[in-house]
């Protein structure tokens, strides 16, 4: 395969485990996309384009998000 690179492959599978390490951490295992979208509706935010996990946080889960309007922090807490 052209462009096939093991080492980006490895990347994004450890990325994707601790997105859902995160998710378990808040509760919260659904698709983060939809709720992005919706916080990007309900605080006039633009339309969501995508988001980074933050690696801090001791039981929240800290997200850059990034819209139509910018960059904003998004703090995300346990449900229980």
């Amino acid at each position: 395969m052209i462009g096939h690179n093991p080492a980006t492959n490895m990347l994004k599978l450890a990325m994707d485990s601790q997105l859902a390490d995160f998710q378990k951490r808040i509760g919260y295992e659904r698709d983060l996309n939809s709720v992005l979208s919706e916080v990007c509706i309900n605080y006039n935010l633009g339309n969501f384009i995508g988001f980074k996990p933050l690696l801090v946080g001791y039981e929240d889960f800290n997200l850059i998000l990034t819209s139509m309007k910018g960059k904003f922090f998004v703090k995300m807490f346990v449900t229980s």
